[in-house]
């Protein structure tokens, strides 16, 4: 699956749902109005909205659904409305359903489809090729099923699925070209079960719980999408965290939720379940399923439900609120977004056998980076593309430079999506393509990508240090450069002595210095208190430094230490013992501000420019203590729940052992070998990861055959088992886990 993210005017639209139906294919927006909807629908993909009813007036007052499909016999539809319509809503107990048969412009009165025989809010309406309409429910006497009409929606039938309980979120039915039912639901434990019915839903079969393979314990949001008879798509969000509360209202439950996709090709037999979002999770913390009351603590940001479709060439496609971006998606807290996304698929049969294919890859969509380092490289990645029907078996990478065409750099193996090129001369600026192989052959290559290399990062051991203000440059109000500040930056090098910090200035010139002139730096210490650090002129041009408590910069103050000075270039100095202004290690100072005071000699002052421009303090920095200043190191760590175990490569007995590597440290670290061993005996050959950026991580994986090894067992995982990487702390270098095989699965 790859993600691809809306803009936000799609991710404000108010539960949309796409219309598929043979013959008709209009898009409907709809926003709940009382006991209808005000709505508009087009049918040129969004230049022209023509307005509906919206539904019937005696329709519910909440969760309304909207879809179509073909009359049941012995109705038929006309030229202009071949289809029928349908609007189905949930009015407190009862749910009311409307048939339009002028495509959504206009709807007959509502009828019940259940009142007392169900409970809760219910499902999206589907319509069968037969004509057959569904409306689900997770609360049907202690069971989930569907509401069910035979007769274009007159008359409703509940029909319960045997051994289901009443789950915490709406049900999802998927309807096959030839009639087959496939019901997805989050079952009363939590976990995702998928049915299947042959004669709609009097039956149900091939009950099966689709999240096994990742021990999913808790499931949400059920979307099923079907295609040919034998073949249907089941997505949920999942997680395999098995404490309680996942639908409470809780920002630090330990959960961590993932996009999971199944799909079955043969009726619902099988089912083959994948991590749609693999290493970019979907929320961190509970879902809260309080509706508008109880979720307080902001974990509703996914709201109530989510979408699968399938495009005409049998493709599924899943639409999704996403909560966990930036920051959290390596490693910080949940972001509580409710980020419009889709994630598509790329590979694998389609739903539809007759789109089936098998020819070579598509092109991959390519990015690149360049990293510092030692040695720079620039990292390559790529989403894995359509494989063509046939398995991907590696990938090559093409390079050239403004002088040179294109040649190969290397191969990788099918199962890699990133590589990263050492092989750099300085001051050289490279281009790079990929293109995926296959049985078939060799295909298209992907975009070109020229990294260009990043900035160093601020390094307060190293002038000119952390920047905490910037602001523009040549709008002092009276033009002087002395008084243009352009940035402010804190410094801790050695060269300034153990115990030390340095405040540094940039202004546009001192080529001349003004008299009567304050250059202060005002701040908060981790206390809250108020400091500041100044390079003042007396009348007659003479130039100080000094530092002091409070904001009335103007007054005595304290003489800085002597190294403070200042520079032609516009470059401030200010250098003061750390214990000072309240500066201890560990601690931040914030709330900076500077304004550069023109002093009148009567305690007034005029301000020709200051930093922020709008006087809202702004800023922090990291006390380092620049005894702490050292050689950044990388440090290589590997935890027990950094390696996972899955049986996706080979066949039979093989199980792919997988390893995360982090660098929890401040320097890059390249080469790394990764050697993985289960009960003390090396599996396969040591594995190396070409490196593995500050801050980042990097994959091994191995493939262990399970064959006649039932029992527990210890997988270990260590990094730079030679030692041959220096390391901030060698302490940590391993991790482990215990798992245990059954039938040459593990468990």
């Amino acid at each position: 699956m790859e993600g691809r993210q809306l803009p936000d005017c799609v991710a404000r639209l108010a539960r949309p749902d796409r219309l598929h139906r043979p013959a008709y294919e209009p898009l409907v927006q709809l926003q709940l109005s009382g006991t209808t909807s005000l709505a508009a629908f087009t049918d040129d993909d969004g230049a022209n909205w023509l307005p509906s009813e919206g539904g019937p007036l005696n329709g519910g007052v909440d969760h309304q659904t909207f879809g179509g499909g073909p009359y049941h016999a012995p109705l038929g539809g006309t030229p202009a409305y071949p289809d029928a319509v349908y609007y189905c809503s949930q009015d407190l107990v009862a749910a009311l359903c409307a048939r339009s048969d002028t495509g959504g412009a206009t709807f007959h009165p509502a009828v019940p489809i259940y009142t007392t025989e169900c409970g809760g809010l219910h499902g999206h309406v589907k319509v069968g090729p037969d004509g057959t309409v569904y409306v689900p429910n997770k609360g049907c006497g202690g069971a989930q099923g569907v509401a069910v009409s035979e007769d274009n929606g007159v008359t409703w039938s509940i029909r319960t699925v045997p051994g289901s309980t009443n789950g915490a979120w709406d049900p999802s039915v998927g309807v096959a070209s030839d009639g087959t039912v496939y019901f997805g639901y989050d079952d009363g434990d939590g976990h995702a079960r998928v049915a299947v019915s042959h004669d709609h839903g009097r039956s149900w079969t091939n009950v099966r719980d689709v999240g096994v393979p990742f021990s999913i314990a808790h499931s949400a949001f059920p979307a099923v999408v079907a295609g040919d008879g034998d073949r249907a798509a089941f997505a949920f969000l999942g997680t395999s965290y098995t404490g309680a509360g996942a639908f409470g209202d809780d920002p630090k439950w330990p959960g961590v939720w993932s996009l999971y996709v199944a799909t079955t090709y043969d009726g619902g037999n099988t089912w083959t379940t994948v991590d749609a979002t693999l290493g970019d999770p979907v929320q961190k913390g509970t879902i809260c399923g309080g509706g508008f009351n109880g979720c307080d603590n902001g974990t509703r940001n996914l709201l109530d439900f989510m979408d699968a479709t399938v495009d005409n060439q049998g493709r599924v496609l899943v639409g999704i609120a996403d909560g966990c971006i930036d920051a959290c998606i390596t490693g910080g807290p949940n972001s509580f977004t409710a980020l419009a996304t889709i994630a598509r698929q790329v590979n694998g049969k389609r739903l539809f056998a007759k789109f089936d294919a098998n020819t070579v890859p598509a092109a991959p969509n390519l990015s690149g980076k360049a990293l510092a380092g030692s040695p720079p490289s620039n990292l390559l990645t790529w989403a894995a593309p359509y494989n063509g029907g046939s398995p991907i078996t590696g990938y090559n990478v093409y390079r050239k430079t403004a002088g040179t065409a294109y040649a190969l750099l290397a191969s990788v193996g099918g199962g890699s999506t990133s590589y990263s090129d050492t092989q750099l001369a300085a001051g050289q600026t490279y281009t790079y393509k990929v293109s995926a192989v296959n049985a078939n052959g060799e295909g298209a290559a992907s975009n070109e990508v020229t990294p260009t290399p990043p900035p160093p990062p601020a390094d307060p051991c190293v002038e000119p240090g952390v920047q905490v203000i910037s602001d523009g440059t040549g709008d002092a109000l009276d033009q002087n450069p002395a008084h243009d500040v352009q940035w402010v930056s804190v410094a801790e090098p050695q060269s300034i002595g153990a115990g030390n910090i340095e405040f540094i200035v940039k202004v546009s010139s001192l080529q001349s210095v003004p008299a009567n002139t304050t250059w202060p730096v005002i701040f908060k210490s981790a206390d809250g208190a108020d400091h500041f650090v100044r390079m003042k002129t007396d009348p007659l041009g003479a130039v100080s430094f000094g530092y002091g408590n409070g904001t009335t910069v103007s007054d005595s103050a304290t003489a800085a230490l002597a190294s403070s000075k200042y520079t032609a270039d516009g470059v401030i100095r200010i250098v003061v013992p750390r214990s000072a202004v309240g500066a201890a290690v560990g601690s931040s100072l914030t709330d900076f501000l500077i304004r550069v005071r023109v002093e009148s000699g009567t305690g007034s002052a005029l301000t020709p420019d200051n930093a922020p421009d709008s006087l809202a303090r702004t800023g922090s920095y990291a006390v380092k203590g620049n005894e702490n200043c050292s050689t950044p190191k990388p440090d290589l760590a590997v935890t027990g729940n950094d390696i996972t175990v899955s049986g996706l490569k080979g066949a039979g007995n093989d199980q792919v052992i997988v390893a995360v590597v982090h660098n929890l440290g401040t320097a890059a670290a390249s080469g790394v070998k990764v050697q993985i061993s289960v009960d003390g005996a090396q599996v396969g050959a040591v594995q190396t990861i070409g490196g593995i950026v500050a801050g980042g991580t990097g994959r091994a994986s191995v493939t262990w055959d399970t064959h006649g090894k039932n029992g527990s067992h210890t997988i270990a995982a260590t990094a730079d088992p030679g030692n041959t990487v220096s390391e901030s702390n060698e302490g940590n270098n391993t991790g482990s886990k215990s798992v245990t095989v059954q039938g040459g699965k593990v468990r």
